[in-house]
């Protein structure tokens, strides 16, 4: 088993490597900043930004862990207004695609908590925020498309993307 779950860890840095040139580049564009004093327009940021982001470098291991985390959280709200407004109130969705969107969202805050928690508590949160981004991406994605759209197509790899969370909130035992 352990030689399974070294394979899973050397696969997650694998993963990282190659999803981190993207993921900056998301950065850069939406949030305006890559690293911790130069924005993305090329310009410094204000001396109390710097202070704060060096605040959270030193104290939470990575902006960009806690950039993921704040991401996925608002999106996480976006979904839930949307299940709440378009999706309970539907009457003529089914009580399985509305208990889906319903288990898809809190296990979509599960795991962004899961990432919060990493970025401070994890002796490796680059492995562990990138388990729970894919266990959320993989488990919640299917789920909301079956409750939005009754798409069933991905639905098989959900249980992959739940299989990653268990292996995310696993990794803060190394």
């Amino acid at each position: 088993m352990a030689d399974v779950f070294n394979q899973f860890v050397q696969f997650g840095y694998e993963f990282e490597k190659l999803f981190s040139s993207t993921f900056n580049h998301v950065c850069s564009t939406i949030l305006g900043t890559t690293d911790n004093s130069v924005s993305a327009r090329g310009g410094r940021t204000h001396p109390i930004m710097e202070k704060h982001q060096t605040f959270f470098v030193h104290h939470c291991g990575s902006t960009y862990i806690v950039k993921l985390a704040g991401l996925s959280g608002a999106m996480a709200v976006a979904l839930a207004a949307y299940g709440a407004h378009f999706v309970s109130d539907n009457p003529n969705l089914s009580a399985e695609r509305k208990r889906s969107m319903e288990h898809a969202n809190k296990h979509h805050f599960l795991n962004t908590i899961g990432i919060v928690l990493a970025s401070v508590a994890s002796r490796h949160p680059k492995v562990t925020s990138t388990l729970f981004a894919l266990g959320a991406l993989l488990f919640c994605g299917p789920s909301y498309a079956y409750a939005i759209e009754a798409n069933k197509t991905f639905r098989a790899i959900t249980p992959i993307g739940g299989i990653l969370s268990m292996f995310a909130w696993l990794s803060f035992i190394l």
